[in-house]
């Protein structure tokens, strides 16, 4: 054990050190199939604008009992009142969310991609 020999190690002479900048096919994704470029499906964007398009809506009529402009049926004892706001915001926010996605990818502003939205 005392006459160990000690060795220093040294990295291995990197055989791409003249390329670092250039540009590698290696690790490049061809354009057909990479994620950030492929576009949603129809279901996809539908399926957000109904979201938010219904969201808005049971919102909106959550607003107009609010402001008693609307009248709800048995509100006091089936909680009507509770349930529309309850599903609106449920389906206000996830549609809210896709679509602004869906939107700003649309206008190519940088930080959004179409592999930010779940697919099924």
């Amino acid at each position: 054990m005392s006459s160990a020999v000690r060795r220093r190690y040294q990295p291995a002479a990197d055989a791409d050190a003249d390329h670092r900048g250039d540009y590698d096919p290696r690790f490049t994704i061809p354009e057909h199939l990479d994620p950030k470029k492929k576009k949603p499906s129809i279901k996809t964007v539908a399926l957000a604008f109904a979201l938010l398009i219904s969201g808005t809506v049971l919102l909106f009529c959550y607003l107009l009992w609010y402001f008693g402009r609307l009248d709800l049926p048995d509100n006091e004892t089936r909680g009507t009142s509770k349930a529309i706001l309850i599903l609106g915001c449920i389906t206000f926010a996830p549609g809210a969310f896709a679509t602004m996605i869906l939107v700003a990818t649309y206008f190519r502003v940088d930080g959004f991609s179409y592999d930010m939205i779940p697919e099924d």
